[in-house]
């Protein structure tokens, strides 16, 4: 009963091969409706799997037969619902690799960073992705996320003043590499050099609360000033009724009062790009107050040596400060 299917036939016609006999194909096909729809069966699945499937067997009773022997006999071979099974895993696959590649791509999306460094003698102005500006001071460092739909994080190393959108529902951090800023639109000026002991927070406008390691540490009303200690962690709030003499690096004029020679020192390497030495004999804990405005550096010494004498030399971008 086997042999009355052109078994053969059908499958050289499936692969359209030279070899194919059609006057065989179409009197089998032509024989009965039943041999028109086994036919049509076979084309779908070979159509949908690229596989060619088993032999089929339309009599009813050599298919029992069929069935009982498969029963007791386990086969790796698939039956035509199992083709409709792998279809279905199939497309279930495929659509999970295109929600995981979108899945995959939002995930990129939103972790995917910019770095922008500001050098020394520099000030440098960043726009951010929901329209916040950021001035970076010389020797300055930021990192920001690209995307700011869920979270607007930004890291800081180094001088900024920044100007935040107020956004009630996406909250702005700034994170330093001692503490942390939540910034509720606003404006100020923030002072955090890894090398330096201390740190500087100034708030022009606006509120943001401090935090270390997700401890809130303190929170802050315009004009006032903390000082942040880096090494011990303790901080002294004050307020400053001359916020402008602090920001005054951003608008092309630095304000000294009564500073150290050697912070003096680490503001002007930071204005003029410059390394300065300062010499171990040199008083480094005498302060000063000045104002540069249009000076070079080389004037703001001879400045300097006239209310403090120093002996200086100036070797490119070198600089060292003796006592006179």
């Amino acid at each position: 009963m086997e042999n009355q299917i052109p078994w053969h036939q059908l499958i050289l016609k499936l692969q359209n091969s030279p070899d194919f006999h059609r006057e065989e194909f179409e009197h089998w096909y032509m024989a009965s409706v039943d041999n028109q729809k086994l036919w049509s069966d076979i084309k779908d699945i070979y159509e949908v799997t690229g596989e060619i499937p088993e032999y089929f067997y339309p009599k009813e009773d050599i298919a029992w037969i069929k069935i009982n022997d498969k029963i007791s006999k386990p086969t790796h071979k698939l039956s035509f619902n199992s083709y409709l099974l792998r279809i279905a895993a199939s497309l279930f696959l495929v659509a999970l690799g295109i929600g995981g590649s979108w899945m995959y791509n939002q995930f990129c999306q939103t972790q995917t960073y910019s770095e922008v460094y500001s050098p020394f003698g520099h000030r440098t102005m960043v726009l951010l992705p929901d329209s916040s500006t950021v001035w970076l001071n010389g020797n300055s460092r930021l990192k920001y996320q690209n995307n700011f739909s869920k979270s607007r994080n930004v890291e800081l190393a180094g001088e900024a003043m920044f100007q935040v959108r107020r956004n009630q529902k996406n909250l702005f951090t700034v994170k330093t590499d001692k503490f942390s800023v939540e910034v509720y639109g606003t404006k100020f000026d923030l002072r955090s050099y890894p090398a330096e002991n201390e740190s500087e927070i100034s708030l022009i406008e606006g509120s943001i609360g401090l935090f270390r390691k997700d401890q809130f540490i303190s929170g802050m009303k315009p004009g006032e000033v903390i000082n942040y200690n880096n090494v011990t962690s303790k901080f002294v709030k004050s307020r400053h009724n001359d916020l402008a003499q602090i920001t005054s690096w951003n608008s092309d004029e630095l304000i000294i009062d009564n500073k150290s020679m050697d912070e003096i020192c680490r503001y002007l390497e930071r204005w003029y790009g410059v390394e300065i030495k300062l010499d171990k004999r040199v008083n480094k804990d005498q302060r000063l107050s000045f104002k540069i405005k249009t000076e070079s550096l080389r004037e703001l010494l001879w400045i300097i040596d006239k209310i403090k004498p120093i002996k200086y030399t100036i070797d490119g971008k070198r600089v060292r400060i003796e006592e006179k």
